[in-house]
């Protein structure tokens, strides 16, 4: 078995930039409510990374187009990979891009299926600098009504969750894969606060900001709840 270049694994994980850390961390020692704010910004804006060479194929061999979304009012980039009567929605997590997953998109195509996919908000392509689940659920929505119906759906990490409450909501579909989706965004944001090196308490605050902002409790979006229904 080949080691496992830790070094490698360090240079590939994704580190918060220490002006973004001292920030929170002088943030919170002057306010709480001026920390979970920044917080809450960070937590809500996607970082970009450029497209590796691997995804190039797909991009240029799909048919890309912008959608508009009515509900966000933002342009969505969307990417028809192949064609086909059966039709496969492809999710992508948080910080990815449409053409991330091209390798499960190929082999769709080798099966004789059509694949769908895009950048989510705010993500590759498509616009905006900030974006949360809702806005992903009503792109997803917007996709299904000119795009769709699909057979089947496969999301990845946020879009894994994503997809899920999705269908828990009105997205019709045959069956669906999920791969790696968290469970709580509660949770998400236990890892985000302590990857951010502040204190765990800011957790239950900005859950509370969150429940101020949208009107309702964030982990009733949880993965197991939707999955129930």
């Amino acid at each position: 078995m080949k080691e496992i270049n830790k070094t490698q694994i360090k240079k590939n994980t994704f580190q918060i930039p220490k002006p973004i850390l001292y920030s929170g961390k002088f943030l919170q020692f002057i306010s709480n409510n001026l920390a979970v704010k920044f917080l809450a910004k960070i937590f809500e804006t996607p970082p970009k990374f450029k497209t590796p060479q691997r995804e190039v194929m797909m991009r240029e061999s799909a048919k890309s187009e912008f959608l508009f979304v009515p509900a966000i009012q933002k342009n969505i980039m969307v990417y028809r990979y192949g064609f086909s009567k059966k039709k496969v929605l492809l999710l992508h997590g948080w910080s990815g891009r449409g053409t991330q997953l091209h390798h499960i998109a190929d082999k769709l195509l080798e099966n004789r299926m059509m694949v769908i996919s895009l950048d989510a908000p705010a993500h590759g392509l498509s616009e905006g600098k900030t974006t949360n689940m809702l806005e992903y659920m009503q792109t997803i929505s917007a996709v299904d009504e000119k795009y769709g119906p699909f057979d089947y759906a496969i999301g990845h990490s946020w879009g894994g969750m994503t997809l899920l409450n999705s269908v828990a909501k009105n997205l019709i579909v045959k069956k669906i894969a999920i791969i790696g989706a968290d469970d709580t965004i509660s949770g998400v944001l236990k890892s985000f606060v302590k990857k951010m090196e502040l204190k765990p308490q800011l957790v239950s605050k900005m859950m509370k900001f969150y429940l101020k902002k949208f009107k309702f409790n964030i982990d009733d979006f949880s993965s197991n709840i939707a999955a129930k229904k």
